[in-house]
């Protein structure tokens, strides 16, 4: 029933506009048989009018505008406005100017209507263009006034010759002006979209209208004529659709063409705040914003998931007082207090029942002019990245340790002595105890790999290394395979009698091996022979020369008829 009546109501009013259209027009019918000029002065009063309206309407508003086409055709208006208005005052019978001559107010007029179509065309051109409104105001009235000027000063063409009518020129003028504005049309048809739909028609009629009223001022003779009553009558129109257009349709709606950008950017602010609330609700990281109590207002689904707890239950939470984690809360406090608050580690929850490991950041929230608005805090579970980290440690001391140790042996390598020497001789430099050195190598472990094989000689010398081990004890010393069949200890604060000791130890752990070595001169089983060297380290000392010294001695236990040991006690310098 609703629709019914507003469609009844529609009719209504389209009747009655139809009903007051013939009624106005047999009015100015009547008028134009009767007295013409009075018709001519009422009717171009009537479009001065709606021009300086128009143009005061579009000047108050141009700050609502992104959309340029309007604020252009408005301060145009303006223009041509005072030109028809001088074209009135100018007309045949005024007798306001001089000899009365039917020329000066159609030459006007032509100067008004050039104006005019040129102002649709950029407008239609430029309406995207941001500028400001003072440059069409100031380029519109400069060319206003060279039209007055020239046509004042007798420069611009003859239009209209009393006898013979309109000039070609005239003819040719108003042709091309409706080539313009046929161009107008096109520009605005490209450009629908950048306009309310109601709007968008009823400008497009305005400039059909003009256009036609243009075409009916080709054909008088008389500036009384017919074609002269019409091109007016048409000129109403189109003036009164331009009315529509920025009055009634852009007053009583809104969002239509001056305001229409304001109605795009309520519904671009709408759907940016219904993106970006997309974007807080699922987002990998738990986002939380509090006020500057410390109260949680909002929360996302991630962040209380992390938690532990529905959503619910931690609005409302005071962070500050209910907090029980002093690292959180000092991160809480921080953000209110201007800083960044940050937090990393196993956060027990208090609204929920778990222990997450967690990584937070706390920032403070401020307007431009420094008004607080709370703080936001960015929330990661990192379980699994500790988790990771963990496995990587393992991983890489694991690693480290096979860095440092002998592939074959299972004990120290060459660079891991390396190492542990330098740190040793360094230590002991500023304390002055003594560091012992045991340098020990296989007799005629060629010959054993001759005999009983490579496979043999490699179980051999794990063997070896396992008595090393069980020898040197301590946890600083150190037993390595300083390379083939040569071992070495490092014996931190030993002198020479506890290092021979344990060199002993050594010597008689391989013999209690038995391991058969028929190609040795000096024993049935396999036996090694010992250099032994306990240093006092000084700063002008060198690594080089305590290997090189216990090497020596090494060199002496296998000139002496091997497995036994030479010892001796030096001074590094």
């Amino acid at each position: 029933m609703d629709q019914i009546a507003r469609q009844s109501l529609f009719n209504t009013q389209r009747l009655a506009f139809a009903a007051g259209s013939v009624v106005i027009f047999a009015v100015l019918f009547f008028l134009s048989t009767n007295n013409f000029l009075l018709f001519h002065t009422l009717a171009e009063f009537f479009t001065v009018i709606i021009s300086c309206c128009v143009f005061l309407l579009v000047w108050n508003t141009a700050h609502h505008m992104t959309n340029r086409y309007l604020l252009i055709v408005g301060i145009a208006c303006l223009n041509y406005g005072f030109i028809d208005l001088l074209h009135a005052l100018s007309y045949k019978g005024m007798m306001l100017f001089g000899d009365n001559d039917p020329n000066l107010p159609t030459q006007l007029w032509i100067a008004a209507r050039i104006l005019q179509s040129i102002s649709m065309l950029v407008a239609g051109l430029f309406l995207k263009l941001r500028f400001h409104r003072t440059l069409p105001l100031i380029t519109f009235v400069t060319i206003a006034g060279i039209f007055v000027f020239i046509i004042f000063q007798g420069y611009f063409p003859d239009c209209f010759i009393e006898g013979s009518g309109l000039t070609p020129f005239k003819k040719y003028a108003e042709y091309i002006i409706c080539i313009i504005l046929a161009t107008s049309i096109y520009l605005l048809y490209e450009n629908r979209e950048a306009f309310d739909r109601d709007v968008y028609i009823t400008i497009i009629w305005s400039l059909v209208f003009t256009a036609l009223s243009e075409l009916a001022f080709t054909f008088y003779v008389s500036v009384y004529g017919f074609s002269n009553f019409v091109g007016h009558c048409i000129r109403i129109a189109a003036s009164y659709l331009l009315y529509k257009a920025v009055f009634q349709t852009g007053l009583v709606k809104p969002y239509a063409f001056l305001f229409q950008e304001l109605g795009r950017r309520e519904r671009a602010l709408l759907n940016s705040q219904e993106h970006y609330r997309l974007l807080f609700d699922q987002s990998p990281v738990g986002i939380m914003h509090f006020d500057e109590r410390g109260t949680i207002v909002d929360l996302n689904l991630k962040f209380a998931e992390i938690i532990g707890a529905p959503k619910e239950r931690i609005l409302g939470f005071n962070m500050l007082r209910q907090l029980t984690d002093l690292g959180m809360i000092k991160a809480v406090q921080d953000s209110i207090n201007g800083a960044l608050g940050s937090y990393e580690g196993d956060y027990t929850s208090v609204t929920g029942n778990n222990t997450t490991s967690v990584k937070a950041l706390f920032k403070l929230l401020q307007t431009i002019d420094g008004v607080s608005l709370g703080g936001v805090a960015i929330f990661e579970d990192i379980t699994e990245r500790k988790r990771a980290e963990k496995v990587l440690e393992e991983y890489s001391h694991k690693l480290e340790a096979l860095s440092a140790s002998d592939g074959l042996t299972g004990i120290a390598n060459r660079r891991r002595f390396d190492e542990v020497l330098a740190l040793e001789y360094a230590r002991h430099t500023r304390s002055g105890a003594d560091l012992s050195l045991i340098l020990l190598d296989i007799d005629y472990f060629k010959a054993f790999n001759d005999i009983y094989g490579h496979v043999a000689g490699d179980e051999c010398l794990r063997q070896l290394a396992h008595v090393l081990e069980e020898s040197v004890s301590r946890p600083a010393d150190l037993a390595a395979r300083y390379g083939g069949e040569e071992f070495a200890c490092i014996l931190p604060e030993t002198n020479l009698d506890g290092a021979v000791a344990i060199a002993e130890k050594i010597r008689l752990g391989i013999l209690a091996l038995a391991l058969p070595h028929k190609g040795s001169n000096v024993a049935d089983y396999v036996s090694a022979s010992f250099g032994v060297v306990a240093v006092r380290c000084t700063v002008d000392g060198t690594l080089m020369n305590i290997v090189r010294q216990v090497d020596e001695l090494l060199y002496q236990a296998k000139a002496c008829g091997r497995n036994q040991i030479k010892a001796s006690r030096v001074r590094n310098a």
